[in-house]
């Protein structure tokens, strides 16, 4: 069996940006925040998907999103709040 992945430690600035995304209009935007700031505690996927209400696949897409869009994506939560 495979070790679970984990998100790499979040900044100052990421946390503040993702706690900032939670405050936003865009349920989108507030869910994938609230799923984020979950995995960065290390919280698995599985117990997320029932806290937040979505699936597992739905929590480990945020974790490759955020891996591939970067900074830019904290950039954008800052802008929509």
């Amino acid at each position: 069996m495979l070790p679970p992945l984990y998100m790499c430690p979040l900044s100052e600035t990421q946390q503040a940006a993702l706690e900032q995304g939670l405050r936003c209009k865009d349920a989108f935007t507030l869910r994938r925040c609230q799923i984020l700031l979950a995995r960065a505690r290390r919280i698995q996927p599985r117990d997320i998907a029932t806290t937040v209400g979505g699936s597992v696949q739905n929590c480990l897409q945020g974790d490759s999103c955020l891996r591939a869009a970067g900074v830019s994506l904290f950039a954008r939560l800052i802008e929509l709040s």
